[in-house]
């Protein structure tokens, strides 16, 4: 009893100690712990986005190349359409063109107010304007001479009444063809745009 009421409160302050240093550690532990969890979840987490974000671009980048790809096609498809557009709007001008010349042949040559000559000249005229020709002409072939018997000819470079050599003149190669039963003209070895009266 003496070493009781010596040391007893000693005692009792060691154990309270010891127990409080006990707790102290417990709850260290414990927050160790919960820490320890928590940068584990942490640590997922940023793994879980950052591949969530590597999938992100990897799918941004297919739908880019996507795009650039549709982008691509639909340009070509915008440039054959305008191509088809292009080429429609010339063939209607062209039938316009050739409906006209048909119905304008078909005036002069059904004209009851046309003499022959007239309706020659008129002929001539409209066969230039639809070709694009300067000169046009009604010619007879004799040998190697083409006579011309009426021309039209605003810059009066040739005349009814004129003889060419028919060596000079585009007539020559459909003459050449026709006596060689060829129907195949080669235009690049003949300018037929020097030579007088193509209509």
């Amino acid at each position: 009893r003496q070493f009781w009421d010596e040391y007893g409160h000693w005692l009792v302050i060691a154990i309270v100690a010891l127990l409080l240093m006990i707790g102290v550690t417990i709850y260290v532990l414990r927050a160790n712990l919960r820490i320890a969890i928590s940068e584990q979840a942490l640590r997922e987490e940023v793994q879980e986005r950052t591949l969530a974000e590597e999938k992100l671009a990897a799918h941004r980048d297919t739908l880019e190349q996507r795009v650039a790809e549709r982008t691509q096609e639909l340009n070509s498809l915008n440039r054959a359409l305008q191509e088809d557009i292009v080429a429609r709007k010339l063939a209607e001008d062209t039938l316009r063109k050739s409906e006209s010349a048909l119905r304008t042949l078909h005036d002069i040559t059904s004209s009851r107010y046309l003499g022959f000559t007239d309706k020659v000249e008129a002929l001539l005229r409209t066969g230039c304007e639809h070709f694009a020709l300067s000169v046009g002409a009604l010619t007879r072939i004799e040998g190697d001479t083409r006579h011309i018997q009426q021309a039209h000819a605003p810059g009066g470079e040739i005349a009814g009444g004129d003889r060419l050599p028919l060596s000079d003149t585009f007539c020559s190669v459909v003459s050449h063809g026709l006596d060689r039963k060829s129907t195949r003209l080669n235009s690049s070895h003949t300018d037929i745009s020097r030579m007088p009266s193509a209509a």
